[in-house]
């Protein structure tokens, strides 16, 4: 796809309903979540982690606004999809479902697809995509259509092409159980597989033809599409497909290569893949041989006369050398909320507030590894002990392959692993009859409500002993739980957050002022430090706090003394496990890492 920096993709998925009419449709989330994944792949899209949007459709109003803004940024091409239910309203009109949807009044909270058509045409973009995965998808062909005609004589209308599932009369397939739909799998695989002698790059109409001939062969429900304007011949992927090793016949010689390193180019094979001294012409290297041979013999002549008279020092160990670790600010950030480093380091999780999604990046080299689809607004996020999974307020990820593990009935404002993996905690910050909830990561599945009182923040302690949860605008104080038995073991006075120390000793708790710390043998205050909510403890017990005043600030917890004060307004922020990186989150919707190392 070309010019890709003028490329937009909306992704508009709807997995679950208030209507009961409308079963829920997590595969819709996942859709979107590694379509999104497969666009921002450099190998096979590579559009920047920016211009790729999870939407999702709470509301059909704000979705249409939406498309509609994305839209006047597309100059080259504008790809919109959506995952989710499609309903038949008046006069048998396509309507693509959001959350608020019903089936009985379609027509007033369904999102008519004449909106869509309306928000896609008006974009500059040279090509206009849509892909629509739901029932009576194929309705959506005979709107474009129309629109494309009538504007046809009255002005220079763009390349337009059009994907659907099925057919304007059939159902959609969504095997249960299935991460995805039966469309997406498909097309899903062919982006990722490549199809056999297509050349370099796909096109849509490659791609349509490939996706179309394994649905058929599957006995599964047939896409539908339609194009203007040879729109289908832009260039949408990277060709993924390597070709199968050719069968060696018994007792047939293989034919000699050719000299030089043109064979296994052609073969497919990466130049920067081979030894560089493979790259050379054949007669360079053979001569470079005999001069690398007499080079070695000489030095190691020199180095053996050197080391009859001085003892040579032992060989720096290379392996423990340390891979330079990212800082500045992380690409495809946006309303966020929380953010996290993983315990072993390797990932920086973000979670997108009313984006309804979670950005994960590397943390060595900053570059966005993976978009995880929620299903509601992202008040949290926190991994897992081993770093395998993780968790939204609502929702449990594989972070490596992005998969939805499993979601979290009534999720809530906060979301806390227990050391051990054996609980996952989330606290509601919206409905007081929720509270506090404790869930087996294994399953997903319910194994204790701790309370139903009002809670907004939460913490476990590192050795498994304790379960803290603060009640919040209640001003009642923290609660310290045991887990095991869900019984209440002590209130202390701060309620705002709550976090414990590396050693299990104390625990941090803040009224949004003062930051105090407690001895949780005794319940007694140790001491107060500094100014500012608690976010984050690093392994060697330095805390980091945010004040009102626009600042982060870094404390030791031994003595209560302040390390380093950072001029930084922060939304969310957290150390890395070594301490000696902070990422934040700030209201300029941006986030950074920041290097701390060597001031403490």
């Amino acid at each position: 796809m070309s010019h890709r920096s003028h490329t937009h993709a909306v992704l508009v998925y709807a997995p679950k309903y208030d209507d009961p009419d409308l079963p829920a449709l997590p595969a819709a989330a996942a859709n979107a979540s590694d379509l999104a994944a497969l666009l921002s792949d450099p190998a096979l899209v590579g559009l920047p982690a920016d211009n790729v949007h999870l939407l999702y459709a709470t509301d059909p109003v704000k979705v249409a606004e939406q498309l509609a803004d994305v839209a006047d940024r597309a100059q080259e091409a504008f790809l919109v999809y959506y995952a989710g239910h499609g309903l038949l309203g008046p006069n048998n009109k396509l309507y693509l479902a959001t959350t608020n949807t019903t089936r009985r009044r379609v027509e007033f909270n369904g999102l008519n697809y004449e909106w869509v058509r309306h928000a896609i045409l008006s974009s500059p973009a040279r090509i206009r995509v849509i892909i629509v995965d739901c029932c009576f998808s194929g309705r959506a062909i005979g709107a474009m259509s129309d629109t494309v005609s009538t504007l046809a004589g009255q002005l220079d209308v763009a390349g337009t092409y059009v994907m659907t599932s099925t057919g304007p009369n059939d159902p959609a397939s969504s095997p249960p159980g299935a991460r995805n739909t039966a469309f997406t799998d498909e097309l899903l695989d062919v982006l990722r597989s490549g199809i056999p002698d297509a050349g370099s790059e796909i096109t849509l109409k490659q791609v349509y033809e490939q996706v179309e001939r394994n649905l058929r062969a599957k006995g599964l429900p047939h896409p539908d599409t339609d194009v203007y304007r040879s729109a289908d011949q832009m260039m949408f992927v990277h060709n993924a497909y390597i070709p199968p090793p050719a069968p060696r016949v018994h007792g047939a010689k293989p034919p000699k290569p050719a000299a030089g390193p043109a064979t296994e180019l052609a073969a497919g094979k990466p130049a920067h893949s081979m030894p560089w001294w493979r790259r050379l012409p054949r007669r360079v290297r053979i001569s470079g041989v005999a001069t690398v041979t007499v080079i070695a013999l000489v030095i190691g002549a020199v180095a053996w006369s050197a080391s009859k008279r001085v003892p040579a020092p032992p060989a720096a160990d290379r392996t423990k050398a340390e891979k330079p670790q990212f800082v500045g600010i992380l690409p495809g950030s946006g309303d966020i909320r929380s953010v996290a480093f993983s315990p072993d380091g390797r990932l920086i999780a973000a979670g997108g507030g009313n984006d309804h999604s979670v950005l994960v990046w590397d943390a060595a080299t900053g570059m966005q590894v993976r978009i995880l689809a929620a299903n509601e607004v992202v008040s949290a996020v926190a991994f897992s002990a081993d770093s395998r999974l993780v968790a939204t307020d609502g929702v449990l990820f594989n972070p490596t392959t992005g998969e939805r593990v499993h979601d979290l009935a009534n999720g809530g404002y906060d979301v806390a692993f227990s050391a051990d993996g054996r609980f996952l905690a989330t606290a509601s910050g919206y409905d007081p009859s929720l509270g506090v909830r404790l869930f087996n990561p294994s399953t997903g599945q319910l194994r204790r409500v701790i309370t139903t009182e009002y809670a907004d923040s939460l913490a476990f302690s590192p050795d498994g002993r304790f379960l803290a949860s603060t009640t919040g605008y209640l001003n009642r104080g923290v609660r310290l739980w045991d887990p095991e038995t869900g019984k209440l073991i002590r209130t202390l006075p701060e309620s705002l957050q709550v976090r414990f120390s590396p050693d299990s000793r104390f625990l941090a708790a803040s009224m949004g002022e003062t930051v105090r710390l407690y001895d949780l043998a005794t319940g007694e205050r140790v001491r107060d430090i500094g100014v500012g909510k608690v976010l984050s403890f690093s392994h060697d017990g330095i805390l980091l706090t945010v004040g009102d005043d626009k600042a982060l600030r870094l404390y030791s917890s031994a003595t209560g003394n302040p390390v380093r004060t950072l001029n930084v307004f922060a939304n969310a922020a957290a150390l890395s496990p070594d301490g000696r990186r902070i990422v934040v989150a700030s209201p300029d919707m941006t986030v950074r890492v920041i290097d701390v190392a060597g001031n403490h």
